[in-house]
């Protein structure tokens, strides 16, 4: 039985413009696309601006650029921009051949790269992608278990929290005299 097309998900678009059926389109880059809602890495000045990234996954694992027949799939890469905003950008892009089979060894060697890079939370026991994490723990259990204020792109630890538990009392390293705590 064919699937429903009416109203048209975002697979089915992104397989049209690859040419190729949703069926063939699933099996070699997987579903829950989104487009990149977000700015991409400002640092990167190789990034065309003018074609939209899609992502797939939580956290995120696999980007896709479509520019008429030339098509890039990329592992993405989180950079925090001061404490606000994460940008993403493309890592290890890779122009896609059109061979199923090839391309599904690309995807499969970009989402075993990414996936190396994730860490478990030591609070909650979840999996993060390495741009949500301080030290052993994810940010939102940082913030809300163990007292961590993010500001200026620094992260301040409270003045309690034990060396031995991975984190230093007061600034991190890095964040100027001047972006310390009051």
């Amino acid at each position: 039985m064919p699937h429903p097309t009416t109203p048209e998900r975002l697979e089915d678009a992104l397989a049209a413009q690859l040419s190729i059926d949703r069926d063939q389109f699933l099996d070699v880059y997987g579903a829950a696309w989104e487009v990149l809602e977000q700015p991409l890495d400002p640092g990167d000045i190789d990034q065309d601006d003018s074609k939209p990234w899609y992502v797939a996954g939580r956290p995120l694992q696999l980007m896709l650029q479509i520019d008429g027949p030339r098509a890039l799939i990329a592992r993405p890469v989180g950079r925090w921009q001061g404490v606000y905003p994460l940008v993403y950008g493309p890592a290890d892009a890779k122009e896609i051949s059109g061979d199923p089979a090839t391309d599904k060894q690309m995807v499969a060697a970009l989402l075993k790269a990414r996936r190396a890079t994730f860490r478990f939370c030591s609070l909650r026991r979840s999996q993060n992608a390495p741009e949500w994490m301080t030290g052993s723990t994810c940010m939102g259990c940082a913030s809300q278990w163990l007292g961590v204020v993010y500001t200026g792109g620094c992260q301040l630890m409270p003045e309690h929290r034990s060396t031995r538990e991975g984190h230093r009392p007061g600034r991190t390293p890095g964040c100027s005299p001047r972006e310390q705590r009051p």
